[in-house]
């Protein structure tokens, strides 16, 4: 079959257990007749690269090497199966073999993500999970005692925007969190799994890492400053990725939480409020990617740190 999949991003559908693509994991393709390339990055991956050669028959004939979170350099082989869905994406029926560590193979699926084919913001499979919110606490924290509204709970029920915050929630310091410019805080729930992964110990039910929305469907590598997000009632639009602070170590008990978040990537991201509101959990999310500039607010958190 023919396609083009320069300027395309495919996310993973499923993936064997001795892979390491995961739900975090995105791919940004280019084609040039037969020759394409992609960086891919998320999750267990740090960076990626491939380069492929198009078959007759329309295969990828692939070579792959990434850096893991755990420093290693892997490298593997892949041959691709496309396949057109029903709604015109395309998927891909992957068979891949590790060429380093125990050389074993697995098969995997990928697809086109939309908001990068149509740029039209159509995102059925986004939505709401959890709304939290939470005040102001004084904790005591290494001979100190701090405030701090990094403890949010969920919230059931319509919850009201207004111009720099939702209803219950409130900041405790506007220097580093809350305004006009972060006045809600997104955390995608797929970090979440990986999170549970790396801290299987600690307690993390929505909105551990102190979010006002736990979404679903929208990551860090496919958003950009100045994109919208269309919530219930509500509108906003992105700003900033959060940078983490030492509140996170107090949040989880364990100072190094700070550095580990930030070398995690999983940032999630800031909005400033457009239309003020009411929307809830279980709330779709309509994505209106209006930004100009390419930077993605994974590309913002990644050069902020450096």
């Amino acid at each position: 079959m023919d396609y083009n999949l320069d300027g395309k991003t495919f996310r993973p559908v499923s993936n064997a257990p001795n892979g390491e693509v995961g739900a975090e994991t995105r791919f940004h393709y280019r084609q040039q007749g037969r020759l394409v390339t992609a960086t891919y990055t998320g999750g267990d991956i740090v960076a990626g690269h491939l380069i492929a050669n198009v078959l007759a028959n329309g295969q990828p004939d692939m070579r792959y090497h990434h850096v893991n979170t755990r420093g290693e350099l892997m490298l593997g082989k892949c041959l691709s199966t496309p396949k057109a869905m029903p709604d015109g994406r395309l998927r891909f029926l992957e068979q891949w073999q590790w060429l380093s560590g125990d050389q074993s193979s697995g098969t995997s699926e990928i697809e086109e993500a939309w908001y990068r084919r149509s740029r039209i913001g159509i995102q059925a499979s986004m939505r709401v999970v959890s709304v939290n919110v939470g005040q102001p606490r004084a904790i005591d924290w290494h001979g100190r005692q701090v405030l701090t509204s990094i403890f949010k709970a969920p919230v059931t029920g319509p919850v009201t925007v207004g111009a720099e915050n939702l209803e219950g929630d409130r900041q405790s310091d506007l220097t580093v969190h809350g305004g006009p410019t972060k006045s809600v805080y997104v955390y995608p729930s797929e970090h979440y799994a990986e999170w549970r992964r790396e801290l299987p110990s600690a307690d993390l039910p929505w909105g551990a890492f102190g979010e006002n929305l736990t979404i679903e469907g929208l990551l860090e590598h496919e958003v950009r400053p100045g994109d919208r997000l269309r919530i219930g009632s509500a509108e906003f639009e992105v700003t900033v990725p959060r940078m983490p602070c030492f509140k996170l170590g107090i949040r989880f008990g364990d100072d190094l939480m700070v550095k580990r978040f930030a070398r995690s990537g999983r940032s999630g991201f800031y909005l400033t409020v457009i239309t003020q509101g009411v929307l809830q959990a279980g709330d779709s999310i309509t994505f209106d990617p209006r930004a100009e500039d390419d930077v993605t607010i994974a590309d913002l958190f990644a050069e902020r740190l450096q």
